[in-house]
């Protein structure tokens, strides 16, 4: 509600402006002279001044100054009332800093539609004030923001979205829809919750996931938004966060915590073993027997120290990040080996269609190792049997290489897909807590696949329980 301060020293016209505006959605505020006006002004300020010009005391010029001169005061409308109706006393009061002027007698009508104005004039002032402040704090932020309708016209782009989208240094809208601009830089993960979008809003845990280049890492933002409804237009407030070092830093976490007890468990159990037999051998026993375990005890260690500099040598080769060329086709095989006897499963089939193997897997063989852990663990772990038939298939087609992994467990239901890749969400269908690892496997797929520039499906098999996980990588 608009607040006035009348500010006029005769009953009169204060009574009058008081009748005169009571239809009007104001609130008046009265004082009787120059200087208790502009404490009154000062205390609680209004966000319009209806200023008399002959005042006792101080006159209205002097008091329009003096309003001027105080910082809180200074944009406050001001209409002067005056009895005079010469230019110099017009001039006069511009120079003092009214806004402007109406003559006694007024026309009531007049007068509101003069206060209606200077009221929306305000108000739009104090907006567009509003507006500068917000975009000053929202250009010195790390996140970005993009301002859009739901065509996906852009509005308004803050300057870390202008870096993060590849624009220049100009806030001014792009010529361009808000989904043109973002499938130009980034992929859009996952998929479907991007299919309907701007039109339909953004909902569950969305990425925008530059993969990464020989020259450059992968780079992640996180996106969400909120709308707003104004009549029958919706604003879309899209917010774009860097998490870029939170991935990595969780992907490599786990992917070191894989690797760390599979090269090292081993060892030390051979190491232990060989200590504890060695304990329990009574007197009578041979030097020779004494000697096998020491030496199956020593070959353990050997093993534990080769397993140490392989693992120093992975956080070294995670850390730098480095792109690798790629892997051929054919190398599948061996690294798919290694994978599954780190997550229990020697019994996969492995099979290389003669469409893949001209081209190259674009991961690092420590990466595909990773995701073939993950999805063959995933199978075992899951699987209504201790024994699951997992087949691991590589083709291509004419746009991609598809590298698939299937098993024959047990069939998901639709949230079950749904949540797949949502991290700490496990395939149970009540948790228990029995479940081996966090939930975090799939979702540290599609964390390598998105980075390397691929895509990750799950879906459940249509001959047969189970379920497939199609990874599909452009060619190389």
């Amino acid at each position: 509600m608009t607040r006035i301060l009348i500010i006029d020293d005769e009953p009169i016209t204060r009574q009058t402006l008081a009748d005169l505006l009571a239809a009007e959605d104001y609130t008046l505020e009265f004082a009787v002279d120059g200087p208790s006006g502009i404490e009154q002004a000062k205390a609680n300020p209004p966000d319009i001044i209806l200023l008399d010009v002959m005042l006792p005391k101080m006159d209205g010029f002097t008091v329009c100054t003096h309003l001027r001169t105080d910082r809180a005061l200074a944009e406050i409308p001001i209409l002067m009332i005056t009895a005079y109706s010469e230019r110099s006393m017009r001039l006069r009061g511009i120079a003092a800093g009214a806004d402007d002027f109406i003559a006694k007698p007024f026309d009531g009508m007049e007068l509101i539609v003069r206060l209606r104005t200077l009221a929306r004039l305000d108000r739009y002032r104090r907006l567009n004030a509003e507006r500068e402040r917000f975009r000053w704090v929202m250009d010195r932020s790390s996140v970005g923001y993009v301002l859009l309708d739901t065509t996906g016209a852009v509005e308004h782009v803050n300057a870390p979205a202008l870096l993060f989208l590849g624009l220049n240094g100009s806030a001014a809208p792009p010529p361009t829809t808000i989904r043109s601009l973002l499938t130009a830089a980034f992929r859009l993960e996952p998929a479907e919750l991007w299919t309907q979008w701007p039109e339909r809003p953004l909902t569950g845990e969305a990425y925008l996931v530059r993969p990464e280049t020989p020259t450059a890492p992968a780079f992640w933002l996180s996106a969400s938004e909120q709308r707003t409804t104004h009549g029958e237009a919706t604003q879309i407030l899209l917010k774009l966060v860097d998490v870029t070092d939170s991935i990595t830093n969780a992907t490599d976490m786990r992917s070191f915590r894989t690797v760390m007890a599979h090269k090292l468990r081993t060892p030390m159990n051979a190491i232990v073993g060989m200590l504890a037999l060695l304990q329990e051998l009574p007197d009578r026993e041979t030097l020779g027997s004494v000697r096998d375990l020491i030496a199956d005890a020593h070959g353990g260690a050997l093993r534990l120290n080769a397993a140490v500099t392989d693992v120093l040598g992975y956080i070294e080769g995670i850390s730098t990040r480095t792109t690798p060329d790629g892997i051929p086709a054919a190398a599948l095989s061996a690294i798919a080996e290694t994978a599954c006897a780190m997550a229990g499963a020697p019994s996969v089939a492995v099979e290389i269609d003669e469409s893949a193997l001209p081209y190259l897997l674009p991961l690092s063989p420590h990466a595909l190792e990773q995701v073939l852990f993950e999805l063959v663990e995933n199978g075992r772990k899951f699987s209504p049997h201790e024994t699951p038939a997992i087949t691991i298939s590589l083709a291509a087609d004419k746009t991609a290489l598809i590298l698939a992994v299937a098993d024959d467990g047990q069939t998901l239901a639709p949230q079950q897909v749904r949540w797949a890749m949502t991290p700490y969400l496990q395939g149970e269908k009540h948790f228990t807590g029995e479940t081996p690892g966090m939930g975090l496997g799939l979702s540290l797929v599609s964390a390598l696949v998105w980075r390397s520039g691929g895509s990750v499906n799950l879906h459940n098999r249509h001959d047969a329980p189970g379920v497939v996980v199609d990874l599909r990588f452009p060619l190389a």
